[in-house]
């Protein structure tokens, strides 16, 4: 491992000794800014963004969570309960204004790195809620509402960068992903849970264990992958469109280039 590691932090580019893959892998974790974001598809970004906020909008899915938490604690009011939603807002909102205030000191690939660890300690502490209500309120209300904050804006202003041409496309296909996840998450917690109708199914308690889990897996992975593009970034040509120019100039004339009125560098 470690003749790898030297040979892939040592060797040159037009070097026969490494495999493609691991040429790329190298310029990826260790420079060659130019050469990796003009090789990287930006839509791969798009789809980690979808994903990771697909996971983090399960906030939003607290109505279905309510129902079974609710049956299995006859003692609680439905205001208890809704505070839990009133919670999760609040923080989430708290959440969101940190990450934007913190954004040119914070990468965001550290608070999607966050967001994973409060999903999981969010559920996980949501989990062992007995007879008292207050690890709910901390577990899903605080740490998950966190979780979600820091995970939609870092997801929305990192993805959005690497769409300058496109922001209210791409920003339409982010909150599509968040919008959607009360649906599809719902949909899926609902058919797997012990609705204590007597048909059986999962306790709620080990759902949410298991949904922890999958956040902090799914995020983590989309922590990895997420990234700015690089100042040299210029996003394609579409037809009919002239902005891709646009950059490329403004790009040329900061770094003191000379071209001609064609755009060619002289």
């Amino acid at each position: 491992a470690s003749d790898w590691s030297s040979d892939v932090c040592s060797s040159d580019l037009g070097s026969t000794r490494i495999p493609k893959v691991q040429q790329m892998l190298k310029d990826y974790f260790y420079g060659k800014e130019g050469l990796r974001m003009k090789n990287i598809n930006r839509w791969i970004f798009a789809i980690v963004g979808v994903v990771s906020l697909l996971i983090g909008g399960l906030i939003y899915a607290w109505t279905v969570f309510a129902k079974t938490v609710g049956a299995n604690h006859t003692d609680w009011t439905a205001a208890s309960l809704s505070l839990t939603f009133t919670l999760v807002m609040a923080f989430f909102c708290i959440g969101s204004l940190i990450a934007g205030i913190l954004s040119k000191k914070v990468k965001p690939r550290i608070y999607v790195l966050i967001s994973a660890a409060f999903f999981l300690i969010g559920f996980l502490i949501a989990s062992a809620t007995g007879d008292n209500i207050a690890p709910l309120y901390i577990g899903f209300g605080v740490f998950c509402g966190l979780g979600s904050g820091f995970a939609y804006n870092a997801v929305m202003g990192t993805i959005s960068a690497w769409f300058p041409d496109k922001q209210g496309f791409i920003s339409g296909i982010l909150l599509m992903g968040f919008g959607i996840s009360a649906f599809l998450m719902g949909l899926l917690y609902a058919s797997n849970v012990d609705q204590m109708d007597g048909n059986g199914g999962i306790p709620w308690y080990i759902c949410f264990v298991a949904i922890g889990a999958g956040c902090f897996v799914f995020i983590m992975l989309g922590a990895l992958i997420l990234k700015k593009p690089g100042l040299d970034f210029i996003p394609p040509a579409s037809k009919g469109n002239k902005k891709s120019s646009f950059y490329l100039n403004g790009l040329l004339y900061k770094s003191g280039v000379a071209y001609d009125s064609n755009g060619k560098i002289l």
